[in-house]
């Protein structure tokens, strides 16, 4: 008779607030990044299009244990991308874990967190 091991991977809930949305147009894409795959949008560790709600948008999903940072943008013209001005300063509301202010691309020490719990972050939607 063979044994036969079991691993077991141990999620946690990760419910997200995006606050601060100010118009039902378009979608609302969010993308969840480990710590290893940071940008990587080809090994996202989660990603979601939904339909904005006016005011708090709140969004959850399971994830093992580890470092995250998650990256939203509101896609108010559903063309699937982030749509810049002159100045290379979005034109559509975008958010980030951790609220950072910035003055470049994020690092991952910006926005990222770590998820060893059940937890619930918000996330500040800004519209520059």
């Amino acid at each position: 008779m063979a044994i036969m091991g079991c691993v077991q991977m141990y999620a946690h809930k990760l419910v997200i607030n995006l606050k601060g949305v100010d118009n039902e147009r378009g979608q609302i894409g969010l993308v969840v990044f480990s710590k290893e795959h940071y940008m990587d949008y080809q090994n996202a560790a989660w990603a979601v299009l939904v339909q904005p709600v006016k005011g708090v948008t709140t969004l959850e999903t399971e994830l093992p244990q580890g470092a995250y940072a998650v990256m939203v943008m509101h896609d108010e013209n559903q063309n699937m991308t982030v749509d810049f001005d002159e100045r290379g300063v979005p034109m559509e509301p975008t958010g980030m874990s951790n609220n950072p202010v910035l003055t470049g691309f994020p690092s991952f020490e910006q926005v990222g967190f770590s998820l060893e719990a059940d937890k619930t972050i918000d996330i500040n939607m800004v519209r520059y």
